[in-house]
């Protein structure tokens, strides 16, 4: 099931591979798709989007910055930024992150299934 909305997402990871798909996946749903590959510009992009972005998915592994002080810097910006996080390291899980006394938002183990990832989008967005 297509949206309609346009709703703009923003995309911040370092593997092309999962931008592209998650890009195409994304588009074919209706949403209108950012993409960046490290902190800084995922920075930059978050800040000068006319209309706002409203959801960022975010790696938490990125090359130049981590992807917990991204997240900071959003907050910074707009502290109702809505973020699905992102990791393919198998020990961060979306239990163990809220241990950590951290605000997991939404959570996506990679590798993710397509209809995962539409889930997810969907449930975010869908939050007040």
């Amino acid at each position: 099931m297509q949206t309609t909305s346009r709703e703009r997402i923003l995309i911040v990871d370092d593997e092309d591979s999962i931008i592209d798909i998650a890009r195409e996946v994304l588009e074919r749903q209706g949403y209108h798709v950012f993409a960046s590959g490290n902190g800084r510009e995922a920075l930059a992009v978050y800040r000068e989007a006319i209309p706002p972005i409203d959801l960022v998915i975010l790696d938490l592994n990125l090359p130049d910055m981590n992807g917990e002080d991204v997240l900071d810097c959003m907050k910074d910006i707009n502290p109702l930024v809505r973020v699905i996080l992102s990791s393919g390291y198998r020990r961060l899980t979306e239990k163990t992150y809220a241990m950590d006394g951290k605000d997991p938002h939404h959570f996506l183990q990679k590798p993710f299934r397509i209809t995962e990832l539409i889930a997810k989008v969907r449930d975010t967005l869908a939050e007040e």
